[in-house]
């Protein structure tokens, strides 16, 4: 789907908001097992341990409370007051807490935000046209608080995979990596490549590797 069809979670935020609440329960439950020792091993995000996810995780969840109860007071609210250096430190302030004490501040946070799901429902979704200093509205954080739940649930390395997103999660944003393709190859060659595999003429050649975003 384009934006602005049924998959286009970003315009949607009712659906994104129950999609993500799914999401956030499937995580909590996932981490409730896991001891000290776990949370201390590393995750499947180079130099991030367990601890580090969970604790990233937690302080996203507030982010986003931050931009929804902004939109709730008409105010144009950024995710971090203190930018990149603001989620930098308290990710790694917070990483190596007991797992109890790191599963019970994600807890918080989620269900904070759940609150404020409910309350911007209500309001009718305030905040259409605040961007909080990035690139999408505050009514699309549902849909990238639902992004960052499934990407880091499976970064985290206990055993939730890919194939276990599920389909509303996976056709929206399928669609969206699938429109930054074309900026992420890196020359002449690697477009070749990819318009052949996509063109069912070729594979995909050894080592192929699209650019970060």
């Amino acid at each position: 789907m384009q934006p602005g069809g049924s998959d286009d979670l970003e315009s949607d935020p009712e659906r994104a908001a129950a999609l993500c609440t799914a999401a956030q329960a499937r995580l909590l439950a996932d981490l409730q097992d896991l001891d000290d020792g776990a949370v201390r091993r590393p995750s499947r995000l180079p130099g991030w341990t367990v601890g580090h996810v969970v604790t990233h995780l937690a302080r996203n969840a507030d982010a986003h409370a931050r931009r929804l109860a902004g939109a709730l007071r008409g105010e144009d609210v950024g995710k971090y007051p203190g930018g990149a250096a603001q989620r930098t430190a308290e990710i790694s302030e917070g990483a190596a807490r007991p797992a109890g004490e790191l599963i019970a501040d994600l807890a918080e946070s989620q269900l904070r935000l759940e609150q404020l799901f409910t309350e911007c429902s209500a309001a009718g979704w305030p905040g259409r046209t605040l961007l909080g200093g990035g690139h999408y509205p505050a009514t699309a954080c549902p849909a990238h608080r639902l992004r960052e739940v499934e990407v880091h649930h499976v970064d985290l390395g206990i055993g939730y995979e890919p194939a276990d997103w599920p389909p509303g999660y996976v056709a929206w944003d399928l669609s969206w990596f699938l429109r930054t393709v074309p900026e992420r190859l890196g020359s002449h060659d690697d477009r070749a490549a990819m318009l052949a595999w996509l063109a069912g003429r070729s594979p995909l050649p050894a080592g192929f590797r699209l650019d970060p975003l």
